[in-house]
């Protein structure tokens, strides 16, 4: 509203209502980008240079050369809970699940697999604020231990 504008831009990202919500949304692009192979679309996503923006952009290159697109790769959250959080970075432990998509040529739109989903895994998911919208930074998958 006005008074966070009025703070000027030196006022902390504050945190997501819910962050469940908001990485459904950021997962929503991702999808996106992956069916549509738009890149710019992963650049709001994760923070530039970050390991989380690296490997969406080695992925999605993978694919192009291979001249195909992922499509309908929706991820599902199942839980998340807030590990550790203050004005500059965010560490959630994210459970997801991953649903069946379709692998199809991009020049043709012919479909050449159908990947299953997957169960639900557990990850630890880093956020940092930047330009004042949270962006991933890195994400972990935590071992299905104890």
């Amino acid at each position: 509203g006005p008074a966070a504008a009025a703070a000027g831009s030196s006022a902390a990202v504050s945190a997501p209502v819910s962050w469940a919500a908001y990485l459904a949304e950021l997962d929503a692009k991702r999808s996106t980008a992956f069916a549509t192979g738009n890149q710019a679309l992963l650049d709001d996503i994760a923070r530039a240079g970050s390991a989380a923006a690296t490997r969406d952009r080695d992925l999605l290159a993978q694919l192009r050369e291979l001249g195909v697109k992922a499509v309908g790769m929706t991820a599902t959250i199942v839980g998340v809970s807030v590990a550790r959080q203050d004005s500059s970075r965010a560490e959630l432990v994210v459970t997801d699940e991953l649903s069946s998509y379709r692998i199809v040529r991009i020049a043709t739109g012919a479909e050449i697999e159908v990947r299953p989903p997957r169960a639900a895994k557990k990850w630890r998911v880093t956020l940092e604020p930047v330009g004042g919208a949270w962006r991933l930074v890195d994400s972990v998958e935590l071992g299905s231990g104890p």
